[in-house]
């Protein structure tokens, strides 16, 4: 950037939200934006496995029926869907759903995107006309607008704000929640050659979920990819005081096995014998969570028209899925927001 250039738009968050409203400015309008993010990488809580089974660890599920919005964008992107085994209305994104993030990031200038970049404090200049964006390493941006995409609870604790924003969004902020803050993503991968013929364990609960006592996963879904070139199953979890990431993998199958009389699936087959697994530890990430060791699972985010609206006279402007009004806690709600 030319030092002390003014910005139209400074976008902070490199997730979906932040990354859809990047596209559509580039491929529209002339303005002069920069988007920010604080991770090496973009994608927020999209995210597949790190070892290349291309299992999605963050985000995955769309119902075509009454999500819309995230149906007309894999759609303009050209991406390919699977039908979740054993739930009809829903579908996922054949590759992960951070297929999506990388097709919309070929969309922006790579001039445009600055990782790495922490904000930790935003300041009005009224006589100026313009926003100060500080980093926490003393970086100095200006912007004319700001939109914040991040999660709203953890935007409050992390970045200041002068001045202060209205009380009315301050208590909305501290008080909301965050879609996937608390959870654990576990998933299982099966040998294709000894998973039961044409068994799929469908999304279903955990009653006997006690993460006190080695059972920390509250659900589980058949995760397989397009055409079974892999299976497995992933869960959500409590993970609080399992540290070891072998041993949350051997629990949540245990678990699993424990209740297997209630699936149509052959004595011989255990679960436990899986061949490798993948745990995705969203508590632990810093630009996610608040709590890393949370001792309950999050509800799940609500409607909040605080969150939604803007501040500072319309220059200070907020999006991401818990800022929807519509469908907060879901993709559908960040492509809305």
């Amino acid at each position: 950037s030319v030092e002390g250039q003014i910005y139209d738009l400074v976008i902070v968050g490199g997730g979906l939200s932040g990354l859809l409203i990047a596209s559509r400015i580039s491929q529209s309008t002339n303005k002069r934006f920069l988007l920010l993010e604080a991770n090496s990488f973009l994608g927020g809580r999209l995210r597949n496995d790190r070892y290349g089974d291309n299992i999605d660890m963050g985000g995955a599920w769309i119902w075509p029926r009454s999500n819309p919005l995230m149906s007309k964008l894999i759609k303009e992107e050209n991406l390919q869907v699977m039908v979740q085994p054993g739930d009809n209305s829903c579908v996922r994104i054949c590759g992960g759903a951070v297929m999506l993030i990388h097709r919309l990031a070929e969309k922006v200038q790579p001039y445009r995107i600055r990782l790495k970049f922490s904000v930790q404090s935003l300041e009005r200049r009224v006589s100026n006309n313009y926003i100060e964006i500080k980093s926490t390493d003393g970086t100095v941006l200006k912007s004319k607008q700001v939109v914040m995409t991040g999660p709203p609870k953890v935007l409050s604790q992390n970045i200041s704000f002068s001045p202060p924003l209205c009380s009315r969004k301050q208590i909305a902020m501290a008080s909301s929640q965050t879609w996937m803050a608390g959870v654990t993503k576990v998933s299982l991968v099966y040998e294709n050659g000894e998973w039961p013929r044409n068994f799929t364990i469908g999304n279903i609960g955990l009653g006997n979920h006690n993460s006190e006592i080695g059972r920390p996963a509250f659900q589980v879904y058949d995760a397989r990819t397009q055409n079974n070139e892999v299976v497995a199953l992933t869960f959500f979890a409590l993970a609080t005081g399992i540290t070891d990431d072998e041993s949350l993998a051997l629990q949540c199958a245990t678990q699993l096995e424990e209740v297997k009389s209630n699936f149509k699936i052959g004595a011989s087959f255990n679960f436990t014998n899986y061949a490798r697994f993948h745990v995705q530890r969203w508590s632990h990430e810093k630009y996610i969570s608040e709590d890393r060791e949370p001792s309950e699972i999050n509800p799940h985010p609500y409607p909040n028209e605080a969150l939604a609206e803007s501040d500072w006279g319309g220059y200070l402007l907020f999006a991401g899925t818990e800022s929807d009004l519509s469908f907060p806690g879901m993709m559908e709600g960040a492509a809305g927001s």
